[in-house]
């Protein structure tokens, strides 16, 4: 794997993960930088699950999760670096859309000014200034 894989910005080597009945079994994957990469499969086949252990929000049995070229298998979520958004809306309910936005960015240490800016920038990109 590691071979065939080169410099992966993501890699994930002979991953494994069981969850009650359910388990994900010797996953391999390489990622290289400027790469699409889709992940398709029926529901229960394990997608979110995979995803969240990348993420750091689930620990692996075993195996290793490589992101640029940094071993991460055992590094907190917020050392990973790695944008997560659930399909389950995880928002804040008591927090206006600017607010959970901006909680990220101010997790991350961003000021008061430079995460609005941020927050105003990617809004206008996105088309969704009217919602903030």
């Amino acid at each position: 794997m590691a071979s065939a894989c080169g410099e992966g910005m993501i890699k994930l080597e002979k991953l494994n993960y069981r969850v009650g009945d359910f388990a994900l079994r010797n996953i391999d994957l390489c990622i290289r930088p400027n790469e699409y990469f889709v992940l398709l499969g029926p529901t229960g086949s394990g997608k979110t699950v995979l995803i969240e252990c990348l993420a750091g929000l689930r620990r692996i049995d075993s195996g290793r999760i490589e992101i640029f070229g940094a071993d991460m298998t055992q590094a907190e979520p917020r050392q990973r670096a790695i944008g997560y958004v659930p399909q389950d809306y995880a928002l804040f309910p008591t927090r206006t859309v600017y607010e959970n936005i901006t909680f990220g960015l101010r997790g991350r240490g961003w000021s008061g000014g430079s995460a609005e800016r941020r927050v105003r920038e990617l809004s206008r990109f996105l088309g969704i200034e009217r919602l903030l």
